[in-house]
């Protein structure tokens, strides 16, 4: 438990005391590390070049910040496909293996109807929460973060961060797939064009 601990000494019938007085700080630590977590996050996907090799340093920094043993990406490309994960190296269960095995449909399909992080029940002693990947209203997927150990309890600020991060993602995999689509139509401009300079000769 954090708190914030005051001394003072003071003379009370000529003898000397220490007054001391604590004060419990645990709302405001979390508050710090609600604003780190998000600054590294949002940094980081400031920062990326694409999906693929962004989304577990993503990941990495989001669990670490809020304590989770590791996460997975999920995108609704037509077929909700796992993008990437990440996990604790000592995190004491296969991770990887028990988000593959996750049914993502319905939780997909519950946050595209409700657009806010929950709790999903999966297996005695693991927590996991679900949050939206968003682009305004829309759902393009979901993170799931997954802990064998204590996480804090899911609170109203949390659930605000949650959804400040999911909306950042839904940025970055707007900004990635635009990218790609103009990388696509370059190779396709300059295929043409050689091919029409092979033509004219």
């Amino acid at each position: 438990m954090w708190t914030l601990a005051s001394t003072e000494v003071v003379t009370l019938r000529g003898k000397l005391h220490r007054l001391s007085a604590f004060t419990d700080i645990v709302g405001r630590k979390r508050l710090e590390r609600r604003l780190l977590t998000q600054h590294v996050v949002s940094r980081s996907l400031a920062e990326a070049s694409n999906l693929e090799t962004e989304i577990p340093r993503v990941l990495d920094a989001l669990c670490r910040g809020e304590g989770w043993d590791g996460g997975a990406v999920w995108l609704a490309d037509g077929a909700v496909r796992c993008r990437g994960t990440w996990c604790r190296p000592a995190a004491g269960f296969d991770v990887a293996q028990l988000l593959q095995t996750l049914p993502i449909g319905p939780v997909v399909d519950r946050l595209r109807t409700s657009g806010a992080a929950e709790e999903l029940a999966l297996a005695a002693g693991l927590r996991v929460l679900a949050f939206p990947i968003l682009l305004g209203a829309a759902v393009l997927g979901v993170v799931v973060l997954v802990s064998g150990g204590r996480v804090a309890v899911l609170d109203a600020a949390d659930r605000g961060m949650y959804d400040s991060i999911g909306r950042m993602f839904g940025l970055f995999v707007e900004r990635a797939r635009a990218e790609d689509a103009l990388r696509e139509l370059n190779s396709e401009l300059e295929h043409r064009v050689s091919e029409r300079t092979a033509c004219s000769r």
